[in-house]
């Protein structure tokens, strides 16, 4: 399989998340604010994570799936005392 390059994945990325392409702005424009922290999240912690890596769509998925779990856990816990 050939490898995506970070810019591929991250219209991938921004393209999945939303239509208006907001992870794409700040994967452009990183130090804009564009009023969405989780997209800002996802483009920066995307970057990084991929930084260095051979497969880079592997590295974001990974990250992904961490973030997942992670807001998954911190749902539950606000559903326990919703």
């Amino acid at each position: 399989m050939k490898q995506k390059a970070v810019r591929q994945l991250m219209e991938l990325v921004s393209n999945a998340y939303d239509t208006d392409g907001i992870v794409w702005q700040y994967y452009k424009y990183p130090d804009k604010n564009f009023g969405d922290t989780l997209a800002r999240f996802v483009s920066i912690e995307c970057q990084e994570v991929a930084e260095g890596e051979d497969n880079k769509a592997a590295a974001m998925l990974q990250a992904m799936n961490v973030a997942v779990a992670q807001l998954t856990r911190i749902r539950d816990a606000l559903y326990n005392v919703a």
